[in-house]
């Protein structure tokens, strides 16, 4: 996203035409006056119940089978179909659902996750692993002499 952002800015910066500018103020400025109807929504969605996250707090842990590389995560409609989650208790865990596969985190990964982090299984992220690395090799970096 940040590299997308950015190679945006520099195409509008490099620009030319100075016709191009009205319109980017134009989205600049639906962007800035969308985002409380756009709050209100995500608010009405939360509420709802419809969102993955919600959904993966109603799926019971016992229907979370955790095998290894995988997990299987019983379907709360149909109790004979499983969802298959790669990589549990990572940021980079795949489904088999649907709404997976179109590239979404389903309920299925949230509730994997959430299962992992209350058995205290889950895998660092890479931010947090980044930053432990880098301070570790601060603290054994040798003083600089000047």
């Amino acid at each position: 996203m940040e590299f997308y952002h950015s190679q945006t800015k520099l195409r509008l910066l490099n620009e030319k035409d100075p016709g191009v500018y009205q319109r980017a103020d134009w989205l600049v400025d639906k962007l800035v006056l969308g985002k409380d109807d756009f709050a209100r929504y995500w608010k009405d969605e939360w509420r709802s119940g419809s969102t993955s996250w919600r959904k993966a707090l109603k799926i019971p842990d016992s229907d979370v089978v955790i095998q290894g590389r995988c997990a299987k995560v019983a379907d709360q409609l149909v109790k004979d179909k499983v969802y298959v989650v790669w990589n549990p208790g990572s940021q980079f865990c795949i489904c088999n659902c649907t709404w997976s596969e179109m590239g979404n985190m389903c309920e299925h990964m949230f509730k994997v996750i959430n299962l992992c982090r209350k058995r205290g299984s889950t895998m660092p992220y890479i931010s947090v692993f980044q930053y432990h690395k880098a301070l570790i090799d601060m603290l054994h970096c040798q003083p600089m002499i000047l």
